[in-house]
């Protein structure tokens, strides 16, 4: 779906069920000193639930990537979303 400086973005089912999910996997080595931030993200995410934020469904972490796994939106843009 996506591609930026540290990771990448890819369109998948959720566990084997009809959910649409989005997968960021973000390159370690790329982040550098940033992954204490990317960290925080994730636990803002996960203690939040509100219909303007994208959902986290799970997260998981390897010695080379951090996954993270939100709901998909479809759409063109997230800013054409709230217009």
């Amino acid at each position: 779906m996506g591609e930026g400086a540290y990771s990448k973005v890819f369109k998948s089912n959720f566990r084997n069920i009809d959910l649409e999910v989005a997968i960021k996997v973000i390159d370690k080595q790329r982040i550098g000193n940033g992954l204490k931030d990317i960290k925080d993200e994730i636990k803002i995410l996960s203690a939040i639930s509100h219909p303007n934020i994208v959902n986290l469904f799970e997260e998981y972490e390897d010695a080379q990537s951090i996954y993270i796994i939100t709901e998909y939106i479809d759409g063109k843009d997230l800013l054409e979303t709230v217009k």
